[in-house]
């Protein structure tokens, strides 16, 4: 931003109009008038200040007559980075390349020369050149001359700072991330919103043949009429719960959900597929048991990646205002058991679910993705879920000792983890275990069976059905989710 000179301090009523109420003095923050020159911004960074810029810019007739010193445009800006508890530095000279001190601003008690914004840790954000800055040319360092050139040199000094300087990411800034890529699981499953079977807009990406979601779900609709997860049964627009999963409650424009229900960390691949490289195996299913022909064989993660590779742009995957979440292993243990996740704390180490978790990085970083910009979910605690609270087969002990074990791998193998057994164990271990959704599905025999039912909104987190949270459980999921990592 550009520094003129300091601003003609205004009185309390301004400062009050210009800040809602917040400020009835100068903030500490709030040090110069910012005129003249461009302002260069990374719009993926600065999300919230800029929208708080926009909302005061539409206000402006209201706010200019409270506006301090001659109320530039820039000053907005300024006050909208303060207003949002945003810290930032400006420099009243800019590199050395940008500018110098003319003796004509000089003459008039003005330091000005361009300045640039800085994170607090001292990484350039932006950069403000004017057409009119004076430049000592390198052959002589004591002469001055005007910036004949100022559109060529301002090019080349943004973009030279900009590429040059450590721009800090989104996740060390303590930022909301600009851009969410999810794996995983019905957990997550965004339905119709997705990329997985409940959006057939993308059943032919990745490297999947057509017919092994096709085939299936359109055999699902000819039997009921209706798709898979049935909305008759209060399921939200294919999601496997009432309302939208979680990854549509972080505020975060940008979802790219490749979360696919009842995906294992890697699906056995149909005939003529190959199971991707350094990836074991881990058959799981959906669909209508009763009918073999209905049987969907849901992506993988390592499926999911080679779609996601398939599908988003190649930019994407370095940039470092997005944040990848694999949320996936529940479902290695539910169709696969100890053959997933071992028997011993020590058997946990060489599992397929790490192995998988582990290969799953390794494709990610190939991508470009740094081990920062990635969160890794783990195995949920099952023992609190209905199904196997109310099976008198199921080893509850086990499965917590035994999900912990492997879950201390996967934390080890460098990405962040999502620390959530916490929040599920508060939320839902006195949870009732009368939902019995999956159990009236398994004897269903076609459309009379699906009376739609009156859904009541629910009245607190909990489960919808025998696996999934309900919305408010979502939400609260979401909620967990920010707090660790924005």
């Amino acid at each position: 931003m550009t520094t003129l000179a300091e601003d003609h301090d205004t009185g309390p009523s301004q400062w009050l109009a210009l800040s809602g109420g917040q400020w009835d003095s100068r903030p500490s923050a709030v040090k110069w008038e910012h005129e003249s020159g461009q302002l260069l911004l990374d719009r993926k960074r600065c999300s919230s200040p800029l929208h708080r810029a926009a909302k005061m810019a539409i206000h402006l007739g209201q706010l200019s007559p409270y506006l301090p010193g001659d109320g530039g445009d820039k000053d907005l800006f300024q006050l909208a980075w303060t207003l949002e508890h945003r810290q930032f530095a400006t420099c009243p000279k800019g590199p050395a390349a940008a500018g110098a001190r003319d003796a004509r601003l000089r003459s008039r008690g003005c330091d000005f020369v361009g300045a640039a914004l800085r994170w607090t840790q001292g990484d350039l954000v932006a950069l403000s050149p004017s057409t009119r800055l004076p430049y000592f040319a390198q052959s002589d360092s004591n002469s001055v001359g005007r910036c004949s050139r100022a559109e060529t040199l301002r090019n080349e000094v943004m973009g030279q700072a900009l590429s040059e300087s450590a721009v800090v990411s989104a996740s060390k800034a303590g930022q909301k991330p600009t851009t969410l890529v999810v794996f995983g699981d019905s957990i997550s499953d965004g339905g119709a919103r997705g990329y997985g079977a409940g959006n057939p807009r993308y059943w032919r990406s990745g490297q999947c043949p057509l017919e092994m979601l096709q085939q299936p779900m359109n055999k699902i609709d000819e039997r009921f009429g209706s798709m898979y997860p049935f909305a008759e049964l209060g399921f939200f627009e294919g999601c496997f719960t009432d309302g939208l999963p979680w990854p549509y409650h972080l505020g975060i424009a940008e979802v790219h959900n490749f979360a696919h229900g009842s995906a294992t960390t890697c699906q056995v691949p149909p005939p003529g597929c190959d199971v991707p490289i350094g990836f074991h195996p881990l058959p799981s299913t959906t669909g209508m048991t009763r009918w073999p022909e209905t049987t969907v064989l849901p992506r993988g993660v390592a499926q999911q990646l080679q779609e996601a590779e398939e599908l988003l742009p190649q930019e994407l995957w370095k940039d470092p205002a997005a944040l990848f979440v694999v949320a996936a292993g529940s479902n290695d243990y539910m169709y696969n058991k100890t053959e997933a996740i071992g028997q011993s704390k020590e058997a946990a180490k060489h599992c397929p679910t790490v192995q998988n978790y582990r290969q799953i990085l390794h494709e990610l970083n190939r991508l470009g993705v740094p081990m920062e910009n990635i969160v890794v979910g783990g195995i949920l605690p099952l023992d609190c879920m209905p199904s196997f609270r109310k099976d008198p087969q199921a080893d509850l002990d086990f499965m917590r000792s035994q999900f912990a074990a492997v879950n201390e791998c996967i934390a080890q193998l460098g990405a962040k983890r999502w620390e959530m057994e916490k929040l599920w164990r508060q939320l839902f271990e006195a949870e009732s275990n009368d939902c019995s959704v999956y159990e009236r599905l398994h004897s269903f025999s076609g459309p009379k069976d699906l009376v739609k039912h009156v859904l009541q909104e629910p009245k607190k987190p909990g489960f919808f059905d025998e696996y999934h949270p309900n919305l408010l459980g979502q939400q609260v999921m979401a909620d967990n989710f920010a707090r660790q990592f924005f």
